[in-house]
């Protein structure tokens, strides 16, 4: 199971998305409206930094919201491990579940204990999400008979 874990604005990725894109796309036309409409060169480099800013706010938005995308924030958690991404241009964190001995959740925080090291996993994401990766997390380490505590 794979969540995506958003911006930590309280919005669903998938809303942050369309109204990125969408505020993006108005943008873009609005940029060029102004590069074919404007006389004054000033208008005009304004409207082509529009029209820049608002493809790059474009790709941010894919980047970081898309299920697709490899670089957007997400918890996947599978049979063998925990997969977790916290920012976008971050490498995952693989946790196997057979070094777990503990999860911890509190406000905010998900600890997972291990033998060598613990994992601090801090996050801010909307209540569904965290409702999401609460109960995928403790119903697999309940099947793996891992002491699940908090929350």
């Amino acid at each position: 199971m794979t969540i995506l874990l958003g911006s930590g604005n309280g919005i669903a990725p998938v809303w942050s998305l369309r109204l990125i894109l969408a505020i993006a796309i108005i943008n873009i036309f609005h940029g060029v409206r102004m590069v074919n409409r404007e006389d004054n060169i000033f208008w005009i480099i304004l409207g082509f930094v529009m029209i820049s800013a608002s493809v790059a706010i474009g790709i941010f938005s894919i980047l970081m919201y898309s299920e697709k995308s490899k670089y957007a924030p997400r918890i996947s958690i599978g049979d063998n491990l925990i997969r977790i991404k916290e920012k976008l241009m971050r490498q995952s964190i693989e946790i196997p579940w057979g070094e777990i001995k503990n999860v911890n959740f509190t406000q905010n925080k998900i600890m997972f204990l291990r033998e060598d090291s613990d994992y601090v996993f801090n996050y801010e994401s909307s209540t569904d999400t965290y409702k999401s990766i609460k109960s995928a997390i403790k119903e697999l380490a309940e099947s793996k008979n891992i002491k699940v505590t908090g929350g």
